[in-house]
Order: C-alpha cells, then sequence, then structure tokens
C-alpha cells in the first residue's frame, strides 16, 4: 500500500455536518461487509476497522479512516448512503452504500446491496448494472463483478476513471442491479463532497 499522506483539510459546513451525523452510526454498521467485500482476510477485517475508526463527514459522504495498531498504515474509505430507495421501500438499518476505496494502488468504486446484499449470492460472477448521473442519458446496461463477499458489485476497473469523472460533475446518481433470477434493485446516492474527498484517498490521482 502506498505510504498515507495527511488528509486535506476538509471545509464542510454546519447544515452538511448535521445531515452526515445522521448517517455515521449507520455507515459504521456496514463498513465490515464493505471490508469483506474487497476480499481482505478475516484478520483485517475484524481489526483494526471494528476498532479505531475516525469519521469526517463530506457533504454526502464519510470520509471512514482507521488506523493499524501495530503497523500504523492507514487505510481510507469515502462512503455515502442512499437519498432514497427506488425500490418502494424504506432505506434498511443496513442500507446499501457507494464506496471509493484504494485497493492494491488504484481507486475502486464498490456498490454494496447492505442488507439486500445476500440476494446475490446465488447468481453468477457477474450481475447486469444500468447506472445514470443526473439528468445525463442512463448508461448501457453492463455486466459487473461481484465482490469477494458477494453482497455487491465493482465498478469495471476500466471505468473507473470515467466514472469518477461523471460523478464529481453530478449531485446524484441512480444505479440498478438485475440479476438473472431475482427482482432488481434500485438505488439513489447524492453525490456532493465527492470532489473534496476524494485527495483524501492515498491511491488518488486527479
Amino acid at each position: 500500500m502506498v505510504a498515507p499522506t495527511d488528509p486535506p483539510v476538509l471545509m464542510v459546513d454546519a447544515e452538511a455536518r448535521q445531515r452526515a451525523a445522521k448517517s455515521v452510526a449507520v455507515v459504521i454498521i456496514v463498513v465490515a461487509g464493505i471490508v469483506g467485500a474487497v476480499g481482505l482476510p478475516a484478520s483485517a477485517q475484524s481489526s483494526p476497522w471494528s476498532t479505531r475508526i475516525q469519521q469526517i463527514p463530506v457533504g454526502a459522504f464519510v470520509l471512514m479512516t482507521s488506523r493499524d495498531p501495530i503497523t500504523g498504515v492507514e487505510d481510507r474509505l469515502l462512503v455515502t448512503t442512499p437519498l432514497e430507495s427506488g425500490n418502494g421501500e424504506a432505506v434498511k438499518s443496513e442500507p446499501a452504500t457507494l464506496s471509493w476505496t484504494c485497493v492494491l494502488n488504484d481507486v475502486r468504486v464498490l456498490f454494496d446491496q447492505g442488507g439486500h446484499g445476500d440476494d446475490l449470492a446465488e447468481t453468477d460472477d457477474e450481475v447486469a448494472v444500468q447506472y445514470r448521473f443526473g439528468d445525463k442519458p442512463a448508461s448501457p446496461r453492463q455486466q459487473w463483478d461481484l465482490s469477494f463477499s458477494r453482497r455487491g458489485v465493482w465498478v469495471p476497473i476500466s471505468q473507473v476513471a470515467a466514472f469518477t469523472r461523471e460523478a464529481q460533475s453530478s449531485s446524484e446518481v441512480v444505479i440498478r442491479v438485475t440479476s438473472p433470477t431475482l427482482p432488481q434493485r434500485t438505488e439513489v446516492f447524492g453525490l456532493q463532497g465527492l470532489s473534496e474527498g476524494l485527495p483524501s484517498l492515498p491511491c488518488y490521482r486527479p
């Protein structure tokens, strides 16, 4: 992992802090699932994320930072929860998440289905995904790989840069996942604060 650098000072207004603070507790609940989705060993999943987590609200996102108590190495995750569910349901106590993180020195983007993620366990290694940024045209329907935990799907690494640029210039994104045998799921995420938070990831290169 690239040696961590100090995060930039993030200017967050009082309203944004209050809004993000409401979701921090929920985000902590799902972080273990996200770390599992990255495919880390069980020992890494339980420590240090479960014991030493700092949270900084950044618009619609929360920057999660953990420091390994032995090596001192930091892991950082920029994560947001849905503005609303497009499935005619209330957002669950373990909601879906959209996160930017570092995997082997590369920025990766993960859509984790939260409490509905177990539904993907019986599907193939890929599922159909379609997304739309704001008022822009929807993307073509495409196949994305399942995460290691099979709870979520990865934005293909070849598309991460373009997906991130579009996300930075948009206020929200709608993501729809369709598996071969299960009902489709649609989630709406706010994207305010993404541009401010991304430089805090040590692998991010503008």
